[in-house]
């Protein structure tokens, strides 16, 4: 038989928000609760703290339902509560922003006052290219010039 309360279970949570229960759910309230309460909270849509308040009653069986059905679908798309083990802590995140943040205004302080690598210049400069040819052969001089 528990293969069946896990397979309503799973059918339950599942369907949308305000579907019709079927008739002989409400009569296997209490086969059912455990399962239901277990199914939520391994998907993380219960916290295992609200397990006393929610599926708890067969009065409130039908909203409380409802209640779950909507945070499956809400927290549908979330990732899973572990997720969070990959990050670092609030404070070395807030230590490493304002690094970037210095760095980038020293990137920004330099770039004013020192010419780029390969000797080229940004956009106020322009590049005229002078060709001189010598018989046959010929080559091409660039040259910097800041206006």
């Amino acid at each position: 038989m528990f293969q069946f309360e896990c397979v309503m279970a799973l059918a339950l949570i599942t369907s949308p928000v305000d579907t019709p229960i079927p008739s002989g759910v409400a009569q296997r309230f209490e086969k059912l609760r455990p399962v239901l309460q277990g199914v939520a909270v391994q998907w993380e849509i219960l916290d295992p703290r609200e397990v006393r308040y929610i599926l708890a009653r067969p009065e409130d069986f039908v909203s409380d339902l409802n209640l779950v059905r909507r945070r499956y679908q809400t927290l549908a798309d979330a990732p899973a509560l572990s997720d969070c083990q990959r990050f670092p802590d609030r404070d070395a995140v807030n230590e490493l922003l304002s690094f970037n943040r210095a760095y980038r205004q020293h990137l920004a302080y330099v770039s004013r006052w020192s010419w780029p690598a390969g000797g080229t210049c940004g956009p106020p400069c322009r590049r005229p290219i002078i060709s001189i040819r010598f018989g046959t052969t010929s080559a091409t001089l660039a040259a910097n010039i800041i206006m």
